[in-house]
């Protein structure tokens, strides 16, 4: 026995002498001495939240001084149900809530709609009972409208309140089309307390006229279900100052924006097949047509060198574009192409030009200076009007058929009664 009992304690002093040995020569300090590290359990030193990672620590039991940590990935949130917490009205949307379960410091939010109209006449007795606005305090309301038979009522409704703004929400309602004359009915025309309106997306035509002389209107959103805007749909929309065309529109009437004079921008989808839109100008896909500029655009505008066309009315009213540069492959300029632009005081007509119709240039009371490069076809180049003054009658004095190309200037203001000077 005393013999075992001497081994036992033997071997606890050799034990003793490894441990303090191990001690001594440390773990994997790259010595042929060194030895493994023993690692304790890992032990959380800080706690993950919802959003930010935590950190844990492991410790050598050889060596307390030796450690290594990795990062604990963030909970996420744990919502819970979402509760309304402002409800909706007529005109402002409600807010609903939901909170973590985890940290009640965190919460989300999102809007509840407005409660809709389902009826003109509830529409319409509502309004009656509201205070006047102005443009810029207008009420935004959701009407659901079933039967295009109600916008005569709506329209009738709207402008016997005319000291009251809206915008209008129409996105539930089941209506196909907006019929003509919409907004535009029966004297006194258009409807100026009308600022804006959401189109349904079952919507698949803008009839013609269908927003004629909304004055005030600032804000159409066009759904992609739309295939079809007619003739003058937004005629003299006076405040509209952008839009954008969805891309599955494939028919744009004529005249659409004629004297939406703060029209800076028409966007249209990249998608869309059949119209393009660069820096804002309309054209056809191919450019070879330029349909629109945006009349309250401003400075000089140089045309594409692939038109080879401007449409009636295409520039009209633009009172701040100062010169336009027409290039050779353009071969027509429609009627009323550039009716009203009264900073315009000079322009170049190319020799391509083989046809120029009635009113081109009419009422551009600064334009006295014109340049024809060639000459045109007297039975191609409109007698109505095209310029103002006697310049037509000029052109072709010498010449009754084609024309005589030159400069020809006059007095600004440039009027009906002007005399034109071939120089």
């Amino acid at each position: 026995m005393q013999n075992t009992h001497k081994l036992f304690g033997f071997d606890a002093i050799v034990a003793s002498i490894v441990f303090t040995v191990l001690s001594l020569t440390g773990c994997d300090n790259g010595t042929t001495s060194s030895h493994a590290h023993q690692w304790g359990e890992w032990q959380v030193t800080t706690a993950p939240t919802c959003t930010a990672e935590g950190e844990e620590t492991k410790i050598c039991l050889l060596d307390t001084t030796h450690k290594e940590t990795r990062s604990i990935a963030a909970l996420g949130h744990d919502w819970g149900n979402w509760a309304q917490t402002t409800a909706s009205t007529y005109t402002t949307e409600g807010v609903e809530t939901r909170t973590c379960t985890r940290d009640a410091t965190h919460t989300e939010t999102r809007s509840i709609s407005r409660i809709p109209f389902t009826s003109v006449a509830g529409f319409g007795t509502w309004l009656t009972s509201q205070p006047a606005n102005t443009v810029d305090t207008a009420y935004t309301i959701a009407l659901n409208i079933d039967d295009v038979a109600d916008f005569a009522t709506l329209f009738t409704t709207l402008n016997n309140s005319s000291d009251k703004y809206v915008y209008l929400d129409l996105s539930g309602s089941t209506i196909t089309t907006i019929p003509e004359n919409a907004f535009f009915g029966i004297p006194p025309y258009g409807c100026a307390t009308l600022i804006g309106i959401t189109i349904p997306n079952n919507v698949t035509s803008i009839g013609y006229m269908a927003f004629g002389e909304c004055t005030n209107l600032v804000s159409v959103t066009i759904p992609n279900s739309v295939t079809s805007i007619g003739d003058i749909a937004f005629g003299d929309c006076t405040s509209l100052a952008s839009i954008t065309i969805s891309n599955n529109v494939t028919n744009i009437g004529l005249y659409v924006f004629l004297g939406c004079t703060s029209l800076t921008a028409i966007n249209v989808d990249v998608n869309n097949s059949v119209y393009t839109a660069v820096d804002g100008v309309l054209y056809n896909k191919n450019k070879t047509t330029l349909i629109q500029y945006p009349a309250g655009k401003t400075g000089a505008f140089t045309i594409p060198d692939s038109v080879t066309s401007i449409v009636d009315v295409a520039f009209s009213y633009s009172a701040n574009l100062e010169s336009v540069t027409i290039p050779n492959s353009v071969t027509s300029i429609g009627a009323g192409a550039f009716y009203g632009c009264a900073n315009l005081t000079k322009v170049t007509i190319p020799n391509s030009i083989t046809n120029i119709g009635q009113t081109v240039f009419y009422d551009c009371t600064n334009l006295n200076s014109v340049t024809f490069e060639g000459t045109i076809i007297s039975e191609n180049f409109s007698s109505s009007g095209p310029f103002f003054g006697d310049l037509r009658a000029r052109f072709y004095a010498t010449d009754p058929i084609n024309g005589t190309p030159g400069t020809y200037t006059t007095t600004a203001p440039v009027s009906s009664s002007s005399v034109w000077t071939k120089q």
